[in-house]
């Protein structure tokens, strides 16, 4: 029998996980040991650290680092059915990490029980792979095994290899097949048929039972699943040969759909949203938010030109022509003018704000050192006033990697901007810039539909918004406190696939706020620290449900540094 506790290690002062086991099976000891030496030599964000092994009269201990969150296991139950694909291929690029850094060790590592129940996801959402109890290195070349590499005692059978149950040895694709196996079983469920079922129906001249993973959920991109299914192959000769090379296949099969973008094309017209099975098949998203150089220049190599589809991180909006401001009376912040068309190339808004993990490279790197990034008043603001970083950047209930960064002024968020804007140019089509939106394309890519129907809110007209949709101040003046990481109200999502155009935090913007609706499409170069005429839009965690609306708006100096204050980018023309 065994237990895990949550403990105070008193020496540290730090919480801590406390493993026991009163067994005294030897080979459920020795798995117990061989599990303290395994991570005991292991350094990965993904894995726990241990931190102490012993033995007293009560059984053997094992001290490992506390990994607060919960279990896929039980995640996939809370959402009683299959979890949203992209956040599962993201947890699959994650986890192809960790395996990646398991099997390069010399000698290498196979888990060889990798399942939902054994994967933590933190409040963070970084994923943590537990149990290595079952671990084992190469027969030869390994001291932490007290058998052969074809001793198995233990394993989950809908998630083991053929090999693994019978005893045949493990190795690194066998640890895919079981992640694989995972993955399924987030994204089907109950459909998920174990090796030994499978295999007897084959070999008995049967089709496999195991349906393919698209016929199953019709969320999931048919090339997923194709790549999905090679991991799940009954031969491990049929699988892939290693974690890198199923990070790869994934990552093209989720890209296969795109259309490159080689510069600016022709413009297509709005179409209708199509139902959302198809929509969602045809998704194309970074499995990851784009954090490195490298993920945003893939990112931009794949920009979509069909509007309510948005292939990655970036939501098409097609060249047109567009009514902007005129909301009439009880909108906040609407002058009391009539609505003025504006003419629109085509652009790309970020489904997601800016979130801290995003903004790091900006405030390690030299974000806050290099003027040629800033306006001229922003850099005498920096300068002056010695700013190096978000003014919450240290603070914990705002600076979790996935929350959108806050704190951040008008001209910090411009700053960030011209910065990305630099590190991407050969990436980026021709004449076009990453740079904060102008008010008018912020509020066409909140308010209009694929019919060229502007709406109250981004979902709609109605219903009304609610905590299903956005996040903001209800009508009993309860609020979160902070930020939510970005896009956990995906039914709150515009048309055009971005999310959180609604609540959670205030999004500057690039045009005058004083110029609005007239000049709403023109950009504006720099702000003077004591005008109150910095644009903000979108609402935030902190404000009631008036500011719900699409037309809502905000002025204030560009000086501002509030804990509900970020950014959302778009890909767009330079503004001259």
């Amino acid at each position: 029998m065994g237990a895990v506790y949550e403990a105070l290690d008193l020496r540290l002062k730090t919480r801590v996980a406390l493993k026991q086991t009163t067994e005294d099976d030897p080979e459920y000891l020795a798995a117990f040991e061989r599990e303290a030496q395994l991570l005991a030599g292991l350094q990965h964000s993904g894995i726990p650290h241990v931190s102490d092994y012993f033995t007293d009269g009560q059984g053997q201990f094992l001290v490992m680092q506390y990994i607060e969150g919960a279990n896929l296991d039980d995640l996939c139950k809370q959402e009683r059915g299959p979890l949203p694909v992209m956040q599962v291929l993201g947890w699959a690029d994650e986890l192809l990490d960790v395996l990646t850094y398991l099997h390069s060790r010399t000698p290498p590592i196979f888990h060889r029980d990798i399942k939902p129940s054994n994967i933590k996801r933190t409040p963070e959402g970084k994923l943590i792979l537990l149990d290595f109890g079952l671990a084992k290195g190469t027969a030869a070349a390994t001291s932490l095994q007290s058998k052969s590499a074809k001793s198995v005692f233990g394993y989950t059978l809908d998630f083991a290899p053929l090999e693994q149950i019978q005893g045949q040895g493990t190795d690194a694709r066998s640890d895919l097949y079981s992640l694989a196996a995972t993955l399924y079983w987030l994204l089907a469920e109950k459909e998920l048929q174990n090796v030994l079922t499978r295999a007897g129906t084959v070999y008995q001249g049967q089709p496999d039972p195991l349906r393919p993973l698209h016929e199953v959920n019709p969320h999931v991109p048919r090339q997923v699943s194709n790549a999905l299914m090679q991991a799940l192959a009954i031969k491990r000769d049929d699988r892939p040969p290693d974690a890198p090379t199923l990070k790869a296949a994934l990552r093209r099969s989720v890209a296969v759909s795109a259309v490159p973008h080689k510069q600016a094309r022709a413009t297509e017209p709005l179409v209708p949203r199509e139902q959302e099975a198809a929509r969602q098949r045809a998704l194309l998203s970074n499995m990851l938010f784009p954090v490195t150089l490298e993920q945003w220049q893939v990112t931009l190599a794949h920009l979509s030109t069909t509007f309510g589809q948005p292939n990655g991180y970036f939501c098409y909006v097609p060249q047109g022509t567009y009514a902007v401001g005129g909301w009439g009376k009880g909108v906040p912040s609407q002058p009391n003018r009539p609505a003025v068309q504006h003419a629109l190339p085509q652009y790309w808004i970020a489904r997601h704000q800016i979130t801290n993990a995003q903004f790091r490279l900006f405030v390690e790197g030299d974000g806050y050192t290099n003027k040629h990034y800033w306006t001229s008043n922003g850099w005498s603001w920096r300068t002056g006033n010695k700013r190096t970083k978000p003014y919450w950047w240290d603070d914990t209930r705002y600076n979790q990697p996935n929350q959108p960064v806050v704190g951040v002024t008008w001209y910090e968020v411009m700053a960030y901007a011209t910065w990305l804007t630099q590190q991407l140019a050969g990436a980026l089509p021709e004449g076009y810039a990453i740079r904060l939106p102008t008010e008018a394309e912020w509020e066409v890519a909140a308010a209009y539909d694929g019919q060229g129907n502007r709406r109250m809110y981004p979902w709609g007209d109605t219903p009304a918004p609610d905590a299903d949709r956005a996040i903001f101040k209800d009508a009993q003046g309860n609020k979160r406190g902070a930020a939510a990481p970005v896009g956990e109200r995906a039914a709150g999502a515009a048309a055009c696939g971005a999310h959180d155009l609604a609540g959670n935090v205030w999004e500057w913007c690039a045009s005058s706020y004083k110029g609005y609706p007239q000049a709403a499409a023109t950009g504006q170069k720099d702000f003077t620290g004591d005008h109150s005429d910095a644009p903000l839009r979108g609402s935030s965690w902190y404000y009631n449900i008036t500011y719900m609306h699409c037309g809502a708006r905000f002025g204030i100096p560009p000086v501002s540094r509030l804990d509900s204050y970020g950014l959302r980018v778009v890909c767009a023309p330079s503004l001259r």
